[in-house]
């Protein structure tokens, strides 16, 4: 991996490591190379199998697909293209298929970009534990989740972790926007970006992505990356984001074509 890969590869376990760990029955397993995110939401985005360094081996890969299996979560072995393509005979003896649909860039930028104005109207706030339920919200309604998913995910529980900073961007004060911003090391990623259907094509998303970025650059990071879906990468593009690494995701046929959140 470059820098770029390996910038957006951590903050991406990171990320969905922590949220795994606090869940009731989470497991997040560092073995042999091998991370095993296992949250049991009803999410493979939320039941991941990465593989986190060139010493990774078959077994490991074998031995978080058993357990995945045992938990019954829906699960991806996420690979990254042209990084983990040793492991592809691996999924292919482990019973596993490609899902074309539970695939996703993963994006960089560096330098972080500069300040420019929000669009009028928009007041981007970092959240309290007053405003928290907002960004839940907007989540929910932005991305069409089941709420008790988003419960799982936007709590307060992770919000008080310091690497964690949930915002909410209002008009005429009502919730709109949501962004979350996870610092690792000098790393600021960018995830949670929603907008409700109504407050779409004004520049929002991306008023809330450099916001993220903006915090991250006085906190020291001088890289920021996401995981972008097909709707968002050309808004992150406009940015400054480049695709570093295209993840492509195996999964047991039962749960063929239901993607990164089925």
């Amino acid at each position: 991996m470059n820098h770029l890969q390996r910038a957006e590869h951590d903050n991406l376990i990171e990320t969905f490591g922590v949220i795994a760990a606090v869940q009731p029955d989470g497991v997040l397993r560092h073995d042999d190379g091998v991370v095993t995110i296992a949250s049991r939401l009803p999410m493979s985005l939320f039941n991941q199998i990465l593989i986190e360094s060139e010493t990774a081996s078959p077994t490991a890969v074998g031995d978080a697909v058993a357990l995945m299996r045992e938990r019954g979560a829906p699960f991806a072995l996420t690979l990254g293209q042209g990084l983990d393509d040793r492991f592809l005979a691996v999924a292919a003896g482990l019973g596993l298929v490609l899902d074309p649909h539970a695939g996703f860039p993963g994006m960089a930028v560096t330098p972080l970009p500069l300040p420019v104005p929000d669009p009028a109207g928009l007041d981007i706030r970092p959240v309290d534990s007053t405003t928290l339920a907002d960004h839940a919200s907007v989540v929910e309604r932005g991305f069409g989740i089941d709420r008790a998913i988003i419960d799982a995910v936007v709590s307060e529980a992770i919000a008080a972790d310091p690497r964690f900073a949930y915002y909410v961007g209002y008009v005429d004060g009502v919730a709109v926007v949501s962004g979350l911003g996870v610092k690792t090391g000098e790393t600021m990623g960018v995830f949670n970006i929603a907008t409700l259907e109504e407050a779409r094509r004004r520049g929002y998303g991306a008023a809330i992505t450099r916001r993220i970025l903006t915090d991250g650059a006085l906190l020291g990071c001088t890289v920021g990356t996401l995981q972008s879906s097909d709707m968002g990468r050309p808004v992150y593009e406009a940015i400054g984001f480049r695709t570093v690494v295209s993840y492509v995701g195996y999964v047991d046929p039962a749960q063929l074509g239901k993607g990164a959140h089925g």
